[in-house]
């Protein structure tokens, strides 16, 4: 009964990942049509092309992601602002892209300039500013500083908890709050079991 309970919960789970991976590809390449349509520079394109960036980097195609957030840095240049959303949305994923490389200490420091120009310009904006904290705290999930990675995630999670319903459907909540959650459980088990939980966290980093 249990083995055959195993292999029905690896059947649903193996579903899950297809149907996740069939959607994705689909909304890639609803965007890819939407863009190669209606080709400008206009702020409104460049949110759609960091959009297609992220799906890039969910798909594993980094290349496609770093190129895009290249493309999107120059168009931002010539009336250059930092108060423009679009630049924040942009440098979160270039960080993004350096923490899919394992450049953890570059993605670090880019998020955390993010949550500064977020903090400063748009202190109003709290799911923006939870989602740079939960990039920080899953910095520190990978370097295993769980007491930072804890730190941090509260304050996304706090914020989080401030926001409208409509504002948890702009920013990924769900990576927010499994971020808390990796950090909150690592941090709360005792002796011997958080021991062998950070030796396995280190392999798996290493490889």
């Amino acid at each position: 009964m249990r083995r055959l309970l195993v292999f029905l919960l690896e059947v649903i789970f193996s579903q899950l990942l297809l149907a996740q991976q069939s959607q994705l590809e689909a909304d890639i390449s609803v965007f890819e049509n939407r863009l190669n349509i209606h080709k400008n520079h206009s702020d409104s394109y460049l949110m759609d092309l960091n959009r297609l960036s992220i799906l890039y980097i969910k798909q594993g195609n980094i290349d496609k992601a770093d190129s895009l957030n290249k493309l999107v840095t120059k168009s931002l240049l010539p009336g250059f602002s930092v108060t423009n959303p679009v630049v924040h949305g942009a440098l979160d994923i270039r960080g993004l892209i350096y923490f899919a490389l394992n450049d953890i200490e570059e993605a670090q420091r880019i998020w955390t300039l993010s949550l500064s120009l977020k903090q400063r310009f748009f202190p109003r904006k709290k799911g923006w500013v939870a989602e740079s904290y939960s990039y920080i705290a899953r910095t520190y999930n990978y370097l295993i500083e769980i007491d930072s990675a804890l730190l941090y995630s509260e304050k996304a999670v706090a914020l989080l908890n401030q926001c409208s319903k409509a504002e948890r459907l702009t920013i990924n909540a769900p990576e927010i709050l499994r971020t808390y959650i990796y950090a909150y459980k690592i941090s709360n088990m005792r002796g011997n079991e958080k021991v062998v939980c950070l030796q396995v966290a280190e392999k798996l980093d290493s490889i």
